[in-house]
């Protein structure tokens, strides 16, 4: 998979497992007038393949999701180096507002958005079904461990598709 940006290039060396998903990344970013630099990432998938595990060498991460009925509650960021906490986010998939949960029909992860997890470029290894299968229900409320708490809205055509989410950092426009 080959990333290009106005500045760099990246090349990533995806290594698929036996049901067609990335275990193993090494990633090569090219700077214009600079030495390459190297990372890598490897990922683990539970028994429905959903993503359950994600460890880079930038930064030296490990990222766990923790999966109820389909879907992703709980993501944790862990340092490698020194095995510190950095960050714990808790999902929601219903609020006062939203008391049934939206049925994920058209596969929406936004990682970094909704799900508190420093995906980067892998994101779009996970457009091309690299990544897993999606989980079950769109999430309405990320709640990180300093209590920052983030609502999400979503806006669903005639047919069930997600057509925008809003949060109040911006919003994400989809068509189908």
């Amino acid at each position: 998979m080959t990333i290009i940006r106005s500045d760099e290039k990246l090349v990533c060396n995806l290594f698929l497992n036996k049901k067609g998903f990335v275990q193993y990344c090494t990633e090569t970013q090219h700077h214009r007038g600079d030495q390459p630099d190297e990372d890598t990432w490897s990922f683990t998938y539970n028994n429905d393949g959903q993503l359950i595990k994600m460890v880079r060498s930038e930064g030296f991460e490990t990222t766990t999701m923790k999966y109820h009925e389909g879907n992703i509650v709980e993501t944790l960021v862990v340092s490698n180096e020194d095995n510190s906490h950095k960050n714990l986010s808790t999902i929601f998939y219903t609020s006062n507002k939203v008391t049934t949960p939206i049925v994920n029909k058209g596969c929406i992860m936004l990682f970094d958005t909704t799900l508190g997890i420093d995906m980067d470029e892998m994101k779009y290894a996970y457009y091309a079904g690299l990544l897993g299968k999606a989980i079950k229900n769109l999430p309405v409320k990320c709640v990180d461990d300093e209590g920052n708490v983030e609502n999400y809205s979503w806006k669903l055509n005639s047919t069930g598709y997600p057509t925008q989410m809003k949060s109040e950092h911006g919003s994400y426009s989809f068509i189908w």
